[in-house]
């Protein structure tokens, strides 16, 4: 009786075990890169958007050497896109594997449009000055 206490507890042990260790693994995926100008330069502040399929979007702000970091992917392909303000948006597809990283680095372009609103009053021609008027 005793012996076969003990035998369901190691086994209900080293399943437990075998449960923990598969979802470390299945967690343990992540997404890196570093992102630069097109001189090379590092640039921070860059927002860093992964979507999965039709999920929530997770973001991220690269650091001040440009690197970014998602941890706890699932394996599968992703979508990254990279955004600065005053830069040309970057898109990239990654797989990312069952453990380990995948890396995505991108370039941004410097982007030189721009939207702009005018505002203004429009004087119609036949409007004249009152005579009498002193100015």
């Amino acid at each position: 009786m005793m012996l076969q206490r003990r035998f369901h507890q190691a086994v209900l042990g080293g399943v437990l075990a075998a449960l923990l260790c598969s979802s470390v693994e299945a967690s343990g995926a992540e997404v890196v890169g570093t992102v630069r100008d097109e001189t090379g330069g590092a640039l921070s502040g860059v927002t860093v958007e992964l979507s999965i399929g039709g999920g929530p979007a997770r973001t991220v702000e690269t650091a001040a050497d440009g690197s970014y970091r998602f941890d706890g992917i699932a394996a599968g392909q992703v979508q990254l896109s990279f955004s600065l303000i005053n830069f040309a948006t970057a898109r990239r597809q990654v797989t990312v594997p069952a453990s380990g990283p995948a890396r995505a680095d991108a370039v941004l372009f410097l982007s030189l449009s721009a939207d702009v609103t005018v505002h203004g009053l429009v004087v119609s021609p036949k409007r004249t000055l009152n005579p009498g008027a002193q100015g």
